[in-house]
């Protein structure tokens, strides 16, 4: 039989292999889609550096989407204004008090010298894909092989 001071020590130590996991997991898709974003000529930012979750959020597929979050952003700069390609998470409240969270990537552009309080158009990449081919289908470019 396992004593509590045991069993305390099992579930640190699954909870630890957990976080461990999971940050590596994070720091590989970050390394990963920053090294993508520079052989295409865009910058990355693991956060939403320019609050664009707040001007998407009416723009995304579903009208009563909440608790907007934007990560894995590359962002180019040009003579036609700024370009974003990003991940958005969002949560849909349902009937009956479902809660689902729904991850995009999608992209928009902002035109240049001024901040838009909404982006018109957001273009939302086929979710069936991996997610490199996500980015790279919004950035018009073949993923690498």
């Amino acid at each position: 039989m396992l004593t509590p001071w045991q069993i305390l020590g099992i579930v640190t130590a699954v909870l630890l292999l957990v976080w461990l996991s999971d940050r590596i997991i994070t720091r590989s898709r970050t390394m990963g889609l920053r090294r993508f974003a520079a052989q295409r000529r865009f910058k990355y930012c693991p956060a939403d550096r320019f609050n664009i979750a707040r001007r998407i959020a009416s723009a995304l597929p579903h009208p009563q989407a909440s608790e907007v979050r934007v990560r894995d952003l590359m962002y180019r700069t040009s003579d036609a204004g700024y370009h974003y390609v990003f991940t958005a998470e969002y949560v849909v409240s349902e009937i009956g008090g479902a809660r689902s969270l729904n991850r995009v990537v999608a992209c928009t552009d902002e035109p240049p010298g001024r901040s838009c309080e909404r982006f018109a158009k957001v273009e939302i990449a086929d979710r069936s894909s991996p997610l490199f081919e996500q980015y790279a289908g919004l950035l018009k470019i073949e993923s690498p092989t």
